[in-house]
């Protein structure tokens, strides 16, 4: 994870770590036979932590102390972290830390084995909703929502100044693009905000930005929405990405659209 680390069902296939376009990342992906998965479920147990500033292998004893609390039995857990920021005003650093029950993912590589592909990396939403709002000049001032809506998952991470504070996942239970649709996220988004007034009552939220729609969908967001007392955007990951072909005429659609967390996932992050 320390390079790239969650499951929404999503496989990204590259033939390189770094690569943005996904027209350009899957055909040497699928040549070579590698994939990246991303994942985010229940069984997985996330944590911003801070810590000192230690050696790797004394960063993951931290993590394990910590979220190893948390497991019932034996322990079987797999541990890791993604840096979030590398120089704390008091010193230290702060991670995201991550557990993993050892047998999920052995299953999630005993699949793409059978299949005749090298899973390469298995990131989780969280870090790749992170890492891409890190490359997005939208995130690096103020106090802003990213959500992500995917089919009828909802999940909204909170950043100030350019820090990542929480992610907030829900289940949509209404039918898409209706009124009751609109009213349940711009509900979900409301907690958020309440969240953030309650450890930060001086400072508001000023935008929440949309990934997992079309500009279209987004833009009928913007009436519905009005009564959370806060801009309604696009998240904008296509001007920070290198296009080619076919993606590069629909990039923003296309990118912010359906594949924010492949993109994400696929970026080179080592915390600010």
């Amino acid at each position: 994870m320390r390079h790239s680390c969650a499951v929404w069902g999503r496989v990204v296939v590259a033939g390189a770590d770094n690569l943005l376009a996904a027209d350009k990342a899957v055909i040497p992906g699928i040549l070579k036979r590698e994939a990246q998965l991303v994942i985010d479920n229940n069984s997985i147990r996330s944590k911003v932590m801070e810590m000192p500033e230690v050696p790797e292998e004394k960063m993951i004893e931290f993590v394990s102390r910590d979220l190893g609390a948390f497991s019932e039995g034996v322990n079987n857990d797999v541990f890791d972290y993604s840096m979030l920021k590398t120089k704390l005003p008091g010193g230290g650093v702060r991670v995201l830390a991550v557990a993993v029950d050892r047998d999920i993912l052995q299953n999630y590589r005993d699949t793409f084995v059978s299949s005749g592909f090298n899973l390469k990396t298995i990131d989780i939403g969280a870090n790749a909703v992170i890492k891409a709002a890190r490359v997005s000049p939208q995130f690096k001032t103020g106090a802003r929502i990213l959500a992500l809506v995917d089919d009828r998952n909802l999940m909204l991470a909170l950043f100030e100044e350019g820090d990542y504070k929480i992610t907030n996942k829900y289940r949509l239970f209404n039918a898409e693009d209706s009124p009751e649709w609109r009213q349940e996220i711009g509900n979900n988004i409301s907690s958020v905000i309440q969240f953030h007034k309650g450890q930060r009552p001086t400072e508001e939220i000023s935008a929440v930005l949309f990934a997992g729609m079309s500009t279209a969908r987004t833009a009928g967001l913007v009436e519905p929405l009005a009564f959370l007392g806060v801009d309604i955007g696009l998240f904008d990951i296509a001007s920070r990405t290198k296009l080619v072909g076919k993606a590069a005429q629909r990039s923003q659609d296309f990118l912010a659209g359906r594949y924010l967390l492949n993109i994400g996932t696929m970026l080179i992050s080592k915390g600010r």
